[in-house]
């Protein structure tokens, strides 16, 4: 996940949840929240090393960092209240259109 994370900037959790629930066998509402954890360590890290390279727009991170607080909030409540079945369905569903989008932004480079 750090690895991931420090390259792609894709946080870990594209890797990390479905190796923890198919892999480890932990249950999807275990699997994010252990996830999102982690990504504390990864994303402070990244962070520091990109602040120091100048690639982080202060104002914008301020403004996306105040949606993503509020995001999580509503995001960790509507989780508790979707069955494992549901949740992983919806966290699969995330992967496939974020997958989706990268392609189509970068066709014209194949």
């Amino acid at each position: 996940g750090g690895i991931a994370s420090g390259l792609l900037g894709i946080g870990g959790g594209t890797v990390l949840v479905p190796v923890m629930c198919y892999a480890l066998d932990f249950p999807i509402h275990f699997a994010i929240p252990t996830s999102m954890f982690i990504m504390i360590f990864t994303s402070m890290s990244g962070v520091f090393n990109h602040v120091q390279q100048g690639n982080v727009n202060a104002l914008y991170a301020v403004y996306l960092g105040i949606g993503a607080v509020v995001g999580a909030q509503v995001g960790s409540y509507a989780s508790r209240k979707l069955s494992s079945r549901n949740l992983s369905l919806v966290f699969a569903a995330m992967l496939i259109v974020s997958s989706i989008n990268m392609i189509l932004k970068n066709l014209h480079y194949i």
